[in-house]
């Protein structure tokens, strides 16, 4: 009797590319909205330097958010589009 193999969910990469459609919506958490908010405001507003955990932070509310959208089917692997084709001259 032969095996059926299950399905394999992907599995989020945080370090691979990925797309989505630009009228997708993703939903944020007052707390991770909270987060991106207030590194961006630092950045935009300090002139001191930015603690590398907020930008981590801020990092991974982001990528949590990305593989919420990857699991739900919204966010897709990135494919790069394909190369132009060459075309041959016509004759006139």
């Amino acid at each position: 009797m032969a095996k059926i193999k299950p399905i394999e969910k992907p599995v989020f990469n945080p370090e691979k590319s990925y797309q989505w459609d630009p009228k997708d919506e993703f939903t944020l958490t007052g707390m991770q909205f909270s987060a991106v908010f207030n590194i961006f405001k630092e950045m935009a507003l300090s002139r001191q330097p930015i603690p590398p955990k907020a930008i981590v932070d801020a990092y991974n509310e982001l990528s949590g958010i990305l593989q919420q959208g990857y699991e739900q089917g919204v966010v897709k692997d990135y494919t790069p589009p394909a190369p132009p084709q060459p075309t041959l001259p016509t004759a006139q």
